[in-house]
């Protein structure tokens, strides 16, 4: 069993998304209550500027910037726990063990966690706002779509910035990666590495422009969107890589 085979793929990723359907249903409920308890707040704030389209602009692009902010931050959390069911020994036997190669294993739990993770927290996000807009038009309060106003405030920069894409994309694949080493706290460790990459980054270039007067770096968008791209890649190689040497019993900290 040393080539792909799709459909063990498949029946491996069925096993994955099975284990996990408790993790799924409940990231799904609260973020969809979340987003639907954030609309409720600014809806309320709406209604204290009644027929001003310059205040309804105002809070209805509050409203989405707290809505994407916490789809944002609960994706990558998602993504950090994608080996988080396989933490006992049971299951991670079960799993080790299934008739499939480790890169049908390893693929599995990637499509889960950066493909269809985020799609449920997106489908969360679109029923929370759904169940408001139904409860506030069934009050006589009005017919605001957060979606509507997302779609004309942020997706045309996204269908245009493919940077800005591939950028959410590989910072995903770090989490992913930080979970296939760690098994303890993969989100705090993985999220403190990237602020001290940030700090150091500041002062590095701080410290170099430091005598020129002013401070600009204007990377080429071919060249962010290739090296995206490049990143994310490597980020996956080296998770599989990572991935081949997990162990039944492992250390306390990561899953070698």
């Amino acid at each position: 069993m040393e080539t792909f085979n799709i459909n063990r793929f498949w029946c491996t990723l069925r096993w994955y998304v099975l284990e996990n359907k408790n993790t799924f249903f409940k990231w799904f409920c609260g973020v969809g209550l979340a987003v639907m308890a954030i609309g409720t707040f600014f809806m309320f704030m709406l209604n204290d500027h009644p027929n001003d389209p310059g205040a309804e602009k105002i809070i209805m692009g509050e409203m989405v910037g707290f809505s994407i902010t916490l789809l944002f931050f609960s994706t990558i959390i998602v993504n950090s726990l994608v080996f988080t069911c396989i933490t006992r020994k049971q299951r991670r036997t079960a799993f080790l063990m299934l008739p499939a190669t480790n890169m049908e294993k390893y693929t599995s739990a990637c499509i889960y966690a950066a493909v269809l993770c985020p799609l449920c927290l997106i489908l969360a996000y679109l029923v929370g706002d759904i169940l408001r807009m139904l409860v506030f038009a069934a009050i006589g309060q009005g017919w605001h779509s957060a979606v509507k106003e997302w779609w004309e405030m942020g997706g045309r920069d996204m269908r245009e910035n493919l940077d800005l894409v591939l950028g959410m994309i590989w910072l995903g694949s770090t989490y992913i990666l930080g979970a296939t080493l760690l098994r303890k706290a993969p989100f705090v460790i993985v999220s403190a590495v990237h602020l001290l990459l940030v700090f150091l980054f500041a002062y590095i270039i701080t410290k170099f422009f430091r005598h020129s007067g002013h401070i600009s770096i204007n990377i080429p968008y071919y060249a962010k969107t290739v090296g995206f791209l490049l990143l994310t890649v490597v980020n996956y190689c080296v998770g599989y890589w990572l991935f081949k040497r997990f162990q039944l019993i492992t250390s306390k900290w990561t899953n070698l």
